[in-house]
This record gives structure tokens, sequence and C-alpha cells, in this order.
């Protein structure tokens, strides 16, 4: 892997002000980790502003490497900051400043407006691994050095259509060139996971625009693609490529880094997809995402993936068990808009009863402090049992846990366990039945994710 360094002549914008810096950028090429900046600002600056650690906003430098490439890094990170003084240090001469960054965004390439009519776009945004790309295909490698695709109809991508034109799922592979065998020349190959994003047609585009706009619609879908993938799936790279119709216009290129959180990762731990990826191929895939999209309960659906995925991250079983109990719950209580499962009786009839039992409680004890401990439990009678609301919501949902769980004889008393065993764990923190807590946890995530399938509209079988 190569090491890059990237040193940039450019703008630094402040809250307050602008002025100009020099930017060393470092990356590695085909990495994952962010773009580290120093940022040392210039000397006109430092006199009229020597406190240059009060500025931890530093934001949209614009500017061009020794290269002739534009840069564009519209966030980052302050890691650091010092301050050294130079031969003769006077107000005339004072300390240099240098910031430590890590930039949140970081675009190269031949950025700016022009005229994208006359010609094609495509990005291609780099993710990180995932089970849905693997193909019934096989990479053969032959003695002359090829690598063919072994039947290659079954080389097919998951496909749908984005707001910005049509989109693949799929792999893809790079090659280094500058390895050595001995004295030999060697090639690596890298696959990679990406998504392919055919741009559709207009007239004016600058690629740093068009690559900072995907992120909000990408950064969500993928919560969907992690949920199907069983493990955090989140895009860290990526290229924008114009490609001219004709030889008087000008082919351009952007490269985007991003600091993401691409979650755990463990070799030894192969993921399974939650639906086989050849059915996603055939259209599911599609269907999925239009369902997510225009759902009702998206921002419900997206809170209990983000919580489901800790589940299956396997370092600690108490952080597994509290991240499938948090989705389970916040799946059951945002699904109940109005609150209305939530309460056992309507809230004008349980203030008369309340008032009646107030009465009576206030006949009966006559210390104070005591009367209004218990007054203050009152609210509790009013409130449905949160298995009692699991269970109704199951039933208007329509979900069958004899379905989800064919292994159960009963699988009410089973849930009922099950929420017990809960209780005593966040209420005790004791956990003596760790088998069966395990059990709980993979019978708890067949639940949810046959329920957010159920929500998508996709049948649970």
């Amino acid at each position: 892997m190569t090491n890059r360094t990237v040193v940039v002549q450019g703008t630094l914008e402040t809250p307050d002000t602008f002025f100009s810096v020099t930017v060393v950028a470092k990356y590695t090429e085909h990495g994952t980790e962010p773009v580290r900046c120093k940022i040392i600002p210039d000397m006109s600056f430092i006199t009229h502003k020597s406190q240059g650690a009060d500025f931890d906003e530093l934001s949209n430098i614009h500017g061009t490497t020794d290269q002739g490439k534009q840069i564009f890094i519209p966030e980052l990170r302050l890691t650091s900051y010092t301050s050294y003084a130079g031969h003769g240090h006077t107000h005339q001469n004072p300390k240099q400043i240098c910031w430590e960054a890590e930039a949140h965004v970081f675009v190269e390439g031949q950025l700016g407006n022009f005229d994208s009519s006359d010609g094609s776009t495509v990005c291609t945004l780099y993710v990180s691994p995932l089970p849905l790309t693997h193909t019934r295909a096989h990479y053969i490698r032959h003695d002359d050095g090829q690598i063919k695709i072994e039947n290659s109809d079954q080389k097919k991508a998951i496909e749908w259509i984005t707001p910005f034109g049509k989109a693949e799922l799929t792999d893809t592979f790079h090659y280094l060139r500058d390895k050595k065998v001995g004295f030999d020349s060697a090639i690596t190959q890298i696959r990679r996971n990406c998504i392919k994003l055919y741009i559709d047609h207009t007239k004016q585009t600058a690629l740093e625009e068009l690559l900072i706009s995907l992120q909000n619609y990408f950064d969500d879908l993928l919560w969907l693609v992690s949920f199907l993938s069983r493990k955090r799936v989140a895009w860290y790279e990526g290229t924008a490529e114009f490609f001219p119709s004709t030889r008087d216009t000008e082919f351009r290129k952007a490269f985007i880094r991003r600091r993401a959180w691409l979650g755990y990762t463990d070799d030894k731990i192969d993921n399974y997809p939650l639906i086989d990826p050849e059915v996603l191929r055939d259209g599911l895939f599609g269907r999925l995402v239009g369902s997510y999209s225009s759902s009702s309960f998206r921002q419900v659906i997206h809170q209990t993936i983000v919580h489901l995925l800790l589940s299956y991250e396997r370092v600690y079983i108490e952080n597994q068990y509290t991240s499938v109990y948090t989705a389970l719950e916040g799946l059951v209580f945002g699904l109940d808009e109005d609150k209305s499962m939530g309460r056992l009786v309507g809230k004008s009839p349980f203030r008369r009863l309340r008032k009646k039992i107030e009465d009576v409680l206030r006949e009966e004890i006559k210390d104070k402090f005591l009367y209004e401990q218990v007054s203050k439990k009152l609210p509790e009678l009013q409130r449905r049992s949160f298995v009692d609301q699991l269970l109704l919501q199951l039933q208007r949902y329509n979900i069958d846990l004899a379905t989800v769980w064919p292994e159960s004889k009963n699988t009410v008393d089973d849930l009922r366990a099950i929420v017990s065993r809960r209780n005593v764990y966040l209420h005790q923190g004791r956990m003596e039945e760790l088998p069966e807590y395990s059990k709980d946890i993979y019978r708890i995530q067949y639940l949810l994710e046959a329920w957010i399938l159920s929500l998508l509209q996709c049948s649970i079988d």
C-alpha cells in the first residue's frame, strides 16, 4: 500500500475570518483511515491572532497541490495544537502555529463547475466488506497469469434506482504492481466492495458537490444494507469520474476520503446474510429500498437496526444482551405512536379512579411523607407491562412466534421467561443462567429480523 503526502497552499475559513494556510495531508491509497492534516497558518495571521489554540472550529479549506490538483476540506476534527518559537522570537517574529487534525471529508481532483451534458458521470463508493456481493461465480487463476470468471453469467450486481440514477452493489478489483518476489515483479490483487452509481444527465456539475451530496442518502441506505448483511457497513472512500463523449471535452476525476466508523472486524467470524443475495439481485433489494424510504416507521426501524447490529458484535455477552434488548424495547415503544398500547385504561377514566384511590389512601395513611411516596406509584397502575405490550404489538403486526421460534413448545411462556431474565439482569446485574441468556440473544435477534422485514413488507420466509 502506498502512503501519499499532499502539500496544499490554500485558504481556511472560520466562523469569524479567513486566512492563508499550508496543509500537509497524509493518507494511504486503498486504505480506510481518515486523511491526517497538519495545518500551518501564514505569519500575517499569527501576528494578529497569536492565540491560535482558540480555533477549535476549522472548516472549509480550499487550495491547490503542488501538482496542480484542487483540494476541498469542508470539515476537520482538531486533534492537537502546537506552537514553537523561531530564531529571534519577537512580536514582529512571533511563534509559529501548527494544528493537527483529521479530515471528516477530504476531496481531491479536478473540482469546480463544468458542463457535463456532453458525456456521462460515474461515481464509485467503496464500502466495508460485506457478504451481499458474494456470487456463485468463481475467479480461477491460470498458469499463464490470467484470471477468468467461471460461470460468468452468475456475476450479477444488486441493482436499484436512487434519486441520482441507477446504482449497483458489487465488487471490483485493484492491482498493485510495486511488489517484488526475489528478482521477479509481482502483482497484488485487492478485492473491494463498492457501489457503482450512474448519474442521471445534468448540465452543470461540480464533482466535489456531487460526492458530498451523496453522503446523506447512502449513509442512511447503508443501515438497510447493514441489516441485511448482519454487520456494520459504511462507505469510506469514493471517486467521481466524468467521461466525455467527444475529444473536445476534458475527462475529469475527483477523489473523496471520509472519516467513517466501519464497525469491529474479526476475520475468524463469518457473516451470513439475512437474505440470499441471489434473491436480492432478482429485484427484492429494490423493493426493500422503496419500502424503507417510504415507511412511516423509518426512524424507528433505523434506531432498531443500530442496536441490533451492536448485538451481532461478539465481544462480551453482556454487551450483546443489553444491545439486543434495547433494540426490542425501542421497536415496541417506537411503534406505539399514540402510546395507546401502553395504557390499560383511558386518561379520563383513570383520573377519576386515581382521585378515588387517593381519597382512600389519605384516610388510611396518616403519615404525609409515606402518603406522598405511595401516591407517586399510582401512575404505574395505568401502565401495561412490557411483555403484554410486546404480545399486543406482535399480534397487531401479525408476527407469529411459532414461525420465528419453530423449536419452541410454548412461545408465550418462553417470551415471558425471556423478559423475566431481562429484569433480573438489568435490575440486579446478575446473569446466572448463562446458556439461557445466550439463547435469548439469538431468539430476540431472529424476532427483530422477522419484525423489521414485516414492516418493510417482506415475507418472513
